[in-house]
């Protein structure tokens, strides 16, 4: 379990934040001056914060951008003390190129998953100096609109709907309204900008809760048990990129007095816990294939009805149900020693299914008929590795059955 990642975008950052329930992300560094909040990492000299637009540069070149994520983003608005400033009369000592810093790097994370919960602040001591500079205008426009990229259709944006001259006059006013801050107090509404992303992505099936965990937590926040608060106690999700485990306290990091959510910090994540979309179809298709699997149409009929539920990707649930039962039947019996190995036409005959039922599920992802999916299984099995790293659904369902359902309690990959 872990806490949510943050990361400064800063000419002259601090060193840590108000709260030790955020991480500060450190980034490689390239130059030679001193500075208060730099560190060494394994060699390497690593700084708390994103400083210059040379050491941005890098990070590209060298491809150095942190590789386990990032939650929040906080954006300075003005670099200042950037050795790289323009010479411009008018933007010196007033330069906005941390917007710049910030539409970059934040696209580089929406464009990877598009429901990506991740949260963004934009701080200043006085934004004021460049609110009419087109320059930072452009950028702010960026941010606002990824900022809105993902709303629903009903709900109100600085951008939606807005004639295109109206643009640069709407992202003026949002500097010129912004409020004078600085890191210590600008990853506040970032954090409430991130709980409503990460909501959002619950409720659009981008990322599928564990409903145990779930369960924990709401019980937790629910009979306000300090014990376990304190323990730690976090919400588990899957998506795109594996499963993720975050303390609950680092979510509301902003409801807390000291170690413990506050009475108000309790009552916040319980309502905020409780009316997260729960869309349990990797649940549901392990009972299913469980079902299928044990009682299978040779000898019952037909197979389970299958409700109107869909997948991560709003598609049917039927084509990942027959995926899952397939598979499963081909794990159960790879696993009995003494079984004779059935070919890929029979491990669906025992289960009444048809090649096209199946593939329906696999073609579109890894364009392979059953028959190469189950030759690819068994090279898989024989190597200890899943052949099929973007079909985390189909694993993570696999991995269930074969932990807490099957004979030998062990998933072999």
């Amino acid at each position: 379990m872990r806490k949510l990642r943050v990361l400064l975008i800063d000419d002259n950052p601090v060193s840590q934040l108000e709260t030790e329930y955020l991480d500060l992300v450190r980034l490689p560094y390239f130059g030679e001056d001193e500075s208060r909040d730099q560190v060494e990492v394994e060699g390497v000299l690593r700084r708390s914060a994103l400083r210059t637009w040379a050491q941005h540069l890098w990070l590209w070149l060298e491809g150095l951008f942190p590789r386990e994520g990032v939650d929040l983003v906080l954006i300075d608005c003005r670099f200042e003390e950037d050795v790289y400033a323009p010479n411009d009369r008018d933007l010196r000592r007033a330069d906005p190129r941390g917007l710049l810093h910030g539409a970059i790097f934040l696209s580089r994370i929406f464009g990877g998953d598009r429901y990506h919960p991740f949260g963004f602040s934009v701080y200043s001591q006085d934004a004021r100096v460049f609110a009419n500079d087109p320059y930072a205008q452009t950028f702010m426009g960026y941010l606002l609109a990824m900022t809105e990229a993902t709303l629903p259709p009903e709900r109100a944006g600085h951008l939606k709907g807005r004639d295109e001259r109206e643009l640069p006059a709407i992202c003026s006013d949002y500097l010129l309204r912004m409020a004078a801050s600085v890191p210590a107090d600008a990853w506040q509404p970032a954090l409430a900008m991130y709980r409503r992303r990460l909501e959002e992505a619950f409720q659009w099936g981008g990322y599928i809760l564990d409903v145990e965990a779930w369960r924990s937590v709401a019980e937790a926040l629910r009979m306000r048990d300090r014990e376990r608060l304190l323990a730690g106690v976090g919400l588990v999700w899957r998506g795109p990129g594996g499963q993720e485990s975050v303390d609950i306290r680092s979510i509301f990091a902003d409801r807390l007095e000291g170690d413990i959510l506050a009475e108000y910090g309790c009552k916040d994540a319980q309502e905020w816990v409780e009316s997260l979309h729960v869309n349990d179809y990797l649940g549901f298709a392990l009972d299913w294939a469980i079902q299928a699997n044990a009682f299978s149409s040779v000898v019952h009929g037909d197979l389970p009805d299958v409700p109107k539920m869909r997948d991560i990707t709003g598609a049917s649930l039927r084509p990942f149900l027959h995926a899952c039962s397939a598979t499963i039947a081909w794990l159960d019996n790879r696993l009995q020693p003494d079984q004779k190995q059935l070919k890929s036409g029979d491990l669906l005959r025992q289960l009444d299914l048809t090649e096209p039922q199946v593939e329906r599920y696999f073609k579109p992802r890894v364009k392979m008929p059953w028959g190469k999916i189950v030759q690819a299984l068994d090279e898989g099995l024989e190597a200890r590795s899943w052949p099929f790293p973007d079909l985390w659904e189909l694993r993570s369902v696999v991995q269930d059955w074969a932990t807490n359902f099957s004979a030998f309690r062990r998933f072999p990959f």
